[in-house]
């Protein structure tokens, strides 16, 4: 058993990803209503 204080340290690097964003709905949503008028623009 590895005695370390970082278990994965791929979370730490600039484009990692996570599957799921927790605890960020407020910050999702600000994000989605922002860009909905854009991207529902007709051309």
């Amino acid at each position: 058993m590895k005695n370390t204080v970082i278990e994965d340290a791929r979370v730490l690097t600039a484009d990692y990803l996570p599957n799921k964003m927790v605890h960020r709905d407020n910050e999702r949503e600000a994000i989605a209503s922002n860009l909905r008028p854009i991207l529902e623009e007709e051309p």
